[in-house]
């Protein structure tokens, strides 16, 4: 085979997993019923933002979206798709490792520039309607993102070759804040002119095509642009993974972040208090489920604090606060089934109402602190003071009615899953 058609072969074979991984997640019910509508919605207010631009476009400045491009950039590298049986033949003869570094420069640059042009388009409204660019400066602002973005990919490989271990996360966390600090200087001058705009990205296409040709004549490299491309390809499959692999974790504690004691959190002790405290304590000991959680919250605070309601969105937002409070009582769930089929409980006998007074317990309390602070993060800012303050006991009422609604049928649907079983 020709190297080209090779090449080629590998990217149609990582394609092809990658949407194994996707229908992992994505069945035609979640396409109906969640992808399709989301879509639909999403178009929706996008058209409305071209004719009427929401309130809430001026609280996204320039520096809003400068950072939060910056991080996107952050994302993905540039890959090569080498394995590690290449380095039996790939360093001799005509070197073909050279030749597919270089097709997975030129694929990473068109799939990236794709994923640019599309972020582009999406930030469109965001950027020209309210004047802040003009269209010159708008597409010269891309443009420079598009090669800053394959500049940061390089310049963290060059660190992974040469470097590991607390070096490696040490020159890694340098090299963001310097490349962040360089990105928000440049970055302020496609505000003053096209002209400086311009000169941005001829000075960042000289820079990423020396470092380009710095790469390819790299040493040594094979290897590690064989596990950098592993860990891209396999990432998703990590993320679905994350909670049914056990890891062993980098620093372990001898005692728990919380409950170090084990102190008791019910002073009444019944079976559905034990099991719900039992359950409690298994969520907030886990470090990745601990994350999941804040990522969640995280979301629905920056969203609601970036957007700021007026009246005209309260009916909105309130839908939102609801949903908000589901999600949570859904993913606390999730960590509730798995500690209900651990095999020491199933040594005891417990009576059936046990599981079901447990289960709306911890699902209340697994999901209040989430859902207090998205409630302050909704409502805080749309309220008076004295309002807010009047309002924490009708956001603890609404958690309440929330968890219940949810704790019955999720204790249905697992009494059905234990009679087929």
């Amino acid at each position: 085979m020709a190297p080209l058609s090779y090449f080629l072969s590998r990217v149609r074979s990582n394609w092809a997993f990658q949407w194994r991984v996707l229908r992992l997640i994505v069945d035609w019910i979640v396409a109906v019923y969640v992808v399709l509508p989301g879509l639909a919605i999403l178009g929706y207010f996008y058209v409305t933002w071209w004719v009427t631009p929401p309130e809430w476009f001026s609280f996204l400045t320039f520096g809003v979206i400068r950072s939060g491009l910056f991080l996107f950039m952050l994302n993905g590298t540039v890959r090569y798709f080498l394995v590690e049986a290449d380095q039996l033949h790939f360093e001799q003869g005509e070197r073909w490792a050279d030749r597919f570094r270089r097709y997975g420069a030129v694929y990473s640059a068109v799939v990236g520039g794709g994923v640019i042009a599309f972020l582009a388009a999406l930030l469109t409204p965001v950027l020209l309607l309210n004047g802040r660019l003009n269209l010159p400066e708008f597409l010269l602002l891309f443009l420079y993102v598009w090669l800053y973005q394959m500049g940061i990919h390089l310049i963290l490989q060059f660190a992974d070759i040469r470097l590991a271990g607390w070096r490696l996360y040490l020159a890694k966390a340098f090299l963001v804040m310097g490349l962040a600090l360089v990105f928000a200087g440049t970055t302020r001058l496609f505000l003053k002119g096209a002209l400086l705009g311009l000169l941005c990205c001829v000075v960042a296409l000289v820079v990423v095509w020396a470092l380009f040709r710095r790469r390819f004549r790299a040493k040594a490299a094979l290897l590690s642009d064989v596990r950098r491309d592993s860990a891209q390809k396999y990432k998703y499959v990590a993320f679905i993974l994350r909670d049914q692999v056990a890891k062993k974790p980098t620093f372990p504690r001898r005692k728990p972040l919380l409950f170090r004691k084990s102190q008791r959190i019910f002073k009444k002790r019944t079976a559905s208090n034990v099991l719900a405290e039992s359950g409690l304590k298994s969520l907030v000991r886990s470090t990745q489920q601990m994350k999941s959680y804040a990522m969640i919250t995280g979301v629905f605070v920056f969203g609601s604090l970036v957007t700021r309601i007026g009246s005209q969105d309260q009916l909105l937002f309130s839908i939102i606060w609801i949903i908000s409070g589901f999600i949570l009582s859904y993913f606390v769930r999730l960590q509730w089934g798995e500690f209900q089929n651990n095999a020491f409980l199933g040594l005891f006998s417990w009576e059936p109402g046990s599981w079901y007074n447990a289960l709306r317990a911890y699902v209340f309390l697994a999901m209040l602190p989430g859902f207090l602070v998205i409630s302050a993060a909704i409502w805080l800012p749309a309220l008076p003071p004295l309002k807010a303050v009047l309002f924490l006991p009708i956001a603890v009422g609404v958690a309440y009615s929330i968890s219940g609604v949810y704790s019955t049928f999720a204790a249905l649907k697992l009494d059905r899953q234990t009679a087929n079983r």
